[in-house]
């Protein structure tokens, strides 16, 4: 069995998950579970403890920032190392990405390197430079690392299947990281909050917007490459 962990409901959306069936493990196949666990390391371990005893290989899905200048929104990461926040390496399983890369469409180019992690959402590109010169790595994001180390621990082969939602330029408003809730969930009622508060960041929230669909279009190409498995 394959244990999927998605941080957000939005980026589980191509499976047709519905909110209420969040933070527990769903069956979408006869070899694929899939849990949305919220954003950040804390519910990322909730998720792995939970599916642990019932996988035999885990996968991180979602989003991730692109910290190189050529990748672009809807450009897919697999890396071959994750990096957690003190540069501690954790090698993905080769075999597993190479099974992927068989089934995936001859029009979806992806990338390797390494995927390295934040505690925080990088909000520009000042803060992605930072990571950039850190770690040298081509993306970033908040669970990949714990995901990595947790499966190292127990003994569960590991990858990361992750599509640029923000290129390296994009800038993120405070509009949609001040909507991430406690529970690592994002909140629609508290997003128009504070949108009303800042309506200047309705230009960044369009674009951001418009590079989610491309993402979500990479993301359906993946679910199919996975039903296949």
């Amino acid at each position: 069995m394959i244990g999927i962990i998605i941080p957000l409901i939005q980026e589980a959306s191509v499976f047709k998950i519905k909110k209420n069936a969040t933070k527990r493990p769903i069956q979408i196949s006869d070899n694929l579970l899939l849990f949305v666990s919220g954003v950040g390391m804390k519910n990322a371990a909730n998720a792995i403890e939970q599916l642990a005893p019932k996988v035999s290989h885990l996968i991180s899905w979602g989003t991730a920032a692109g910290l190189s200048s050529h990748l672009k929104a809807g450009d897919l990461l697999l890396p071959d190392l994750i990096l957690d926040k003190n540069g501690i390496e954790y090698a993905t399983d080769s075999n597993f990405k190479i099974q992927m890369v068989k089934l995936l469409p001859n029009n979806l180019a992806y990338e390797s390197g390494s995927l390295c992690e934040s505690e925080n959402i990088l909000k520009d590109a000042n803060e992605k430079e930072v990571f950039v010169n850190k770690f040298n790595a081509i993306g970033c994001d908040m669970e990949s690392a714990t995901l990595a180390k947790l499966a190292n621990q127990k003994g569960i082969s590991f990858n990361a299947l992750r599509v640029v939602s923000d290129d390296y330029t994009t800038q993120i408003p405070k509009s949609v990281y001040l909507s991430i809730n406690e529970d690592g969930d994002f909140s629609i009622g508290n997003f128009f909050v504070q949108l009303i508060r800042k309506p200047r960041d309705l230009i960044q929230v369009i674009r951001l917007g418009k590079n989610f669909k491309k993402a979500k279009r990479t993301m359906l190409e993946l679910k199919k490459a996975l039903l296949k498995l």
